[in-house]
């Protein structure tokens, strides 16, 4: 067995460099590097097991308890590292459904576990149920608006999409003036850029 820890901090540092890249940034889930830290735990635990050989603490020899007391410190680091890993991902995944909406792209899904896309539905789900139940909207201006209308330039190709005027087909590299509410999720997920307007003085 390497040296305890080593495998820990690998997926401490995967959330660091995530959060280093800025915005919501979710990489591939690291099953190998979790499932080796939760095997590594159950060896140091076997190992704890030995050492302590059904005796109380306080009978072992004095380089028996320390090293009982690094085996459970050992342990306890691991689970620490790992409910993280877990957690940061989890809110990550939470937040990304807030700012891509229910469709995010599928370069996106792929980097989740399939634990994950489940909860990715199961909380897109709630989500649903309450805006169709209080009859709102809560992903229409995610920030207090300016304007109503919006000027935006397609990037990609959006097809015909519906907005309470109607239908509306967006092309990339058109202009449009719309209602924001309309667009938003679009602007969020790259298919849409907002023009911002300044005013003169």
């Amino acid at each position: 067995m390497a040296v305890p820890g080593v495998r820990a901090k690998v997926l401490v540092t995967e959330l660091r460099r995530a959060k280093a890249n800025g915005g919501l940034h979710l990489p591939r889930f690291n099953e190998d590097g979790l499932r080796t830290v939760l095997s590594e735990s159950k060896e140091l635990f076997e190992e704890l097991k030995e050492l302590m050989d059904d005796q109380e603490i306080s009978e072992l020899p004095d380089p028996v308890k320390i090293a009982c007391q690094v085996h459970h410190a050992s342990i306890k680091r691991n689970k620490r590292c790992a409910l993280a890993y877990v957690e940061n991902r989890s809110t990550t995944i939470k937040a990304l459904r807030w700012e891509l909406g229910p469709l995010p792209d599928e370069d996106v899904m792929s980097n989740m576990s399939h634990r994950e896309k489940t909860l990715f539905s199961e909380y897109d789900k709630i989500i649903s149920e309450y805006n169709q139940e209080m009859g709102i909207d809560l992903m229409a201006d995610l920030t207090p608006p300016k304007d109503l209308l919006i000027q935006v330039r397609v990037l990609r190709d959006c097809g015909e999409i519906m907005t309470e005027g109607g239908a509306l087909t967006l092309e990339q590299g058109t202009t449009h003036s719309l209602r924001r509410r309309d667009v938003e999720h679009l602007v969020r997920q790259g298919y849409l850029e907002e023009h911002q307007q300044h005013e003169s003085c």
